[in-house]
């Protein structure tokens, strides 16, 4: 990457925290784009030139986990046990979350739910494949129990986050999500593994 890629990327990077950063003390409403760019220190300009709308800039995040997420499956590529790979696979999805959207989480649910063209879900991510994949590798070692489709397990996994994450909204970020999630991993497992961890 390019020294002026470099510069582009942090802007775009300011922006976006900058963003998060004012969702913790106001309703994403009431936040301009001159308070965003005031904030992250950088002209309005700049923001238009890096983000459309605030909406998109609020997606853009996806975007930025999916890239942080190609990155960590070079990781991922040594072949790890189906099971090990799944679970860091989803504490990375949570920790992520906490870390890039921390205190403005229930802003950023409220932003996405308030768009009807987010791509949050879209099955392409590479998250979703990622899932889709170590669950698929889980029935080829016979992991999975008989009845259980791994398309639809991926889908019940994916949403335990989701769903995790949107409790901790509800709790106004009271307790720590990623020890939640990861004690609670084990009891999930036990409804579709054949011989579940302990």
């Amino acid at each position: 990457m390019s020294p002026k890629q470099d510069r582009s990327r942090e802007t775009e990077t300011a922006i976006v925290r900058a963003a998060m950063k004012l969702a913790t003390d106001r309703s994403s409403s009431e936040i301009t784009i001159r308070d965003i760019c005031a904030e992250a220190g950088v002209s309005v300009g700049a923001f238009y030139h890096h983000f459309s709308s605030r909406q998109e800039l609020y997606h853009r995040s996806f975007e930025n986990f999916d890239r942080e997420l190609s990155q960590y499956m070079v990781y991922f590529k040594q072949q790890k046990p189906p099971l090990e790979t799944l679970t860091e696979l989803l504490l990375f999805q949570t920790s992520f979350s906490v870390r890039e959207i921390g205190s403005a989480a229930r802003y950023y649910f409220i932003a996405i739910l308030s768009d009807t063209t987010h791509t949050y879900v879209d099955p392409s991510r590479l998250y979703y494949q990622s899932v889709h994949a170590c669950v698929r590798r889980l029935a080829e070692a016979n992991q999975l129990r008989a009845d259980c489709a791994p398309d639809s397990i991926a889908e019940l996994c994916i949403l335990f986050v989701r769903g995790s994450l949107i409790d901790w909204c509800l709790h106004n970020q009271s307790y720590d999500v990623v020890d939640r999630v990861r004690s609670s991993l084990p009891v999930l497992y036990r409804g579709f593994l054949e011989n579940p961890p302990n």
